[in-house]
């Protein structure tokens, strides 16, 4: 029997029992609810899930050799996926679990003039919560069924990220067995968030009277303890992606005395476009007007939309988790201190020209790594100094270490590689080939480009387009919607009947195209790998 004294970096302290020698640290945290950010699945390749041993570190691996520098493996840091308790040890953890996300969660298509305006909350007020479950992040919003009123949102990492930061990863995570450890990692937060809403407003669980959900068809199948055998593999058919309608307690694995609320999912398309798409839909109003109008959500799934009251197409493009900062050797996701804008300065210095970074951070918090936003923007000014040819390759100075975003004295050293654009370049390739195939199947151009999710409100468009991620022809037509699956929750929410008729009748008149079986994705993909400085 092996004793491990955790320090969580919340100051806790906790003692436990290790009998099974052969579990790796990472699988000993997972199987007690506690969640690191493992973004390669446990894989060892990504180098996230880093820990403390205070005492009693065992003998590195040769994953970890090849992660971690010899300073940090002297100091005790190791991977927790690669870590095996040899000893009675002590471990700190270098993560939180819970760190704050900086989330966008409005939309500006539908503004409520009452929302943020708090009330003393009434004993008999009937209130609902509208939910989207993001691969990355979770937000959620408490709304008043009496006033319309958005009383309070909330904002989370998706704690499923320990099983791999995309989708496909955890898919496959199910397939092995993990499937109901991913479904009560879920369940936790939102129970979390729901008990976070309830107890900022001062009213009991009992007070709820709906729950209503939008999310991609696989969280949706992790959440409901689904099968995802046929999410991941040919014929890619879905479970149920039909409006569901629940118990909030037995989805939530509540008390049913507690909480007596109704829960609906909201309907999918496919097993790649999902109801949070569809609440998108729903919330822009694209759907009834003459307008043709594209809808694009950048995720680890870029999944996108174009059509008119007339006809919808939809599809959605392997983009990976780079532009939520996965496979990134210096990504994160929109926390704290997470790199948001760049702007790279050409400066003499000792007659010769230097290049000097600007760097914006989420609450002006030190540098810890670079999210989506300042992925895109790295990559954009090393494009326009010259410092990435069209190939991909970066400047000769800077191809062994990478280039230095960041440095010690501003809180940590950030290097972006030579790796790290590789990462970009397959990214980005993937979302503009779909965009250009998707409208060219639609044999319309769009009028309007609704681009949602946080990371689409903070994006500076034309350094996007620059690096070849939109299409040149996207130039001033791009609205930022905010969190578009969250407000169509919300929207859904109030609207009651009439928007469970509404979202379904998108989901049945929405086409799906098949880009992995259309001719011309593939050459397309191909031609958008390069750059064009």
């Amino acid at each position: 029997m092996t004793i491990l004294e955790l320090r969580e970096a919340d100051g806790k302290i906790r003692q436990i029992e290790i009998s099974d020698a052969e579990q790796t640290l990472l699988t000993i945290l997972r199987e007690r609810q506690i969640y690191l950010d493992a973004p390669c699945g446990g894989k060892g390749s990504c180098g996230r899930c880093r820990v403390r041993f205070l005492s009693g570190a065992p003998a590195p691996s040769e994953k970890e050799k090849g992660r971690l520098s010899k300073e940090e493996l002297a100091g005790g840091i190791r991977l927790a996926c690669a870590a095996h308790l040899t000893s009675d040890c002590t471990v700190e953890l270098l993560q939180s679990g819970q760190e704050a996300i900086a989330a966008v969660t409005g939309s500006s298509i539908r503004e409520n003039p009452s929302a943020g305006r708090r009330k003393q909350a009434s004993g008999s007020e009937p209130y609902g919560i509208a939910i989207d479950i993001g691969t990355t992040t979770l937000a959620a919003s408490l709304v008043s069924l009496q006033t319309s009123e958005v009383r309070n949102t909330v904002t989370e990492v998706n704690h499923q990220r320990s099983y791999g930061a995309d989708v496909i990863s955890r898919i496959q995570a199910s397939n092995e067995g993990k499937g109901e450890a991913l479904r009560e990692s879920i369940r936790q937060d939102l129970r979390h968030m729901v008990e976070r809403l309830t107890e900022q407003e001062g009213i009991g669980t009992e007070a709820l009277a709906k729950i209503v959900i939008a999310a991609n068809t696989a969280m949706c199948h992790l959440l409901l303890g689904f099968s995802c055998e046929n999410l991941g593999n040919t014929p890619f058919l879905p479970v149920d992606i039909s409006l569901i309608r629940r118990s909030a307690a037995e989805v939530l694995d509540m008390n049913r005395e507690a909480l007596r609320a109704e829960l609906l999912i909201v309907p999918g398309i496919s097993v790649f476009v999902g109801a949070d798409i569809v609440a998108g839909i729903y919330e822009t109003g694209m759907a009834e007007r003459e307008e043709v109008a594209l809808l694009l959500d950048i995720g680890t799934n870029g999944e996108m939309v174009i059509g008119n009251r007339n006809r919808l197409l939809a599809t959605s493009t392997a983009a990976g988790p780079v532009f939520e900062g996965g496979g990134i050797s210096c990504g994160v996701p929109g926390i704290s201190g997470a790199i948001t804008h760049v702007a790279i300065k050409k400066k003499l210095w000792r007659g010769r020209y230097a290049f000097a970074p600007d760097i914006e951070t989420i609450a002006k918090k030190p540098p810890i790594g670079l999210c989506g936003t300042g992925i895109i923007d790295t990559v954009s000014e090393l494009i326009r100094h010259g410092l990435i040819d069209e190939n991909g390759t970066l400047a000769e100075e800077f191809f062994e270490e990478g280039f230095p975003v960041a440095g010690e004295e501003e809180g940590s050293s950030i290097f972006f590689t030579q790796r790290d654009i590789r990462e970009v370049q397959m990214g980005k390739a993937a979302i503009c080939a779909g965009l250009k195939t998707l409208i060219a199947e639609y044999q319309m151009e769009p009028s309007r480009i609704y681009l949602a999710g946080g990371f689409g409100t903070c994006m500076d468009v034309e350094k996007a387009i620059r690096i070849g991620l939109f299409p040149e022809s996207f130039a001033g037509k791009v609205t930022a919607v905010g969190n578009s699956s969250l407000s169509g929750a919300v929207r859904f929410l109030l609207e009651g009947e009439a928007a469970e008729k509404k979202t379904e009748a998108i989901a049945a008149a929405s086409e799906e195209m098949n880009l992995a079986m259309h001719t011309g994705f593939q050459d397309t993909y191909l031609e958008e790998m390069f750059f064009v400085s």
